[in-house]
């Protein structure tokens, strides 16, 4: 089983100290061996930050069927697309086993963006460079 690299995600992106800072006042979170993390359709009201361990993402097929989109490893960031738009979630995610991470609430991340204002800018770098590359 091999995880997909880590800067699959949008926080993982920011560059310099942003991404450090932002998550140093996150919330410790730990999820056992297929416990859920969250599942498509709940609020989005944070993203969260694999420190130690493994996690799925899926959603279902129009056909009901489950489709694996990533294993996400340490450093990895999932959900970061709700702290952003505030939408429920769009995939779901479990522990693949013991994993450690950190949850950084919506309200946390307004905050952050607040106090510095150029997590904005980065973020879009990021989707220009990303619209460039996948249009």
């Amino acid at each position: 089983m091999r995880a997909t690299p880590v800067n699959q995600g949008l926080l993982s992106e920011l560059q310099g100290h942003l991404s450090a800072d932002l998550f140093a006042s996150a919330t410790p979170v730990r999820r056992a061996a297929d416990e859920v993390l969250f599942v498509a359709g709940d609020a989005g009201n944070g993203c969260y930050r694999v420190e130690d361990g493994l996690i799925k993402v899926t959603m279902m097929s129009r056909a009901g069927v489950e489709r694996i989109l990533a294993f996400l490893g340490p450093g990895a960031i999932v959900g970061e697309l709700a702290i952003i738009d505030g939408r429920p979630r769009s995939a779901s995610v479990v522990a693949v086993r013991e994993t450690t991470l950190k949850f950084l609430s919506r309200a946390a991340f307004k905050e952050f963006a607040r106090e510095h204002p150029e997590v904005y800018q980065n973020l879009m770098k990021v989707l220009a460079t990303r619209l460039r590359l996948n249009g």
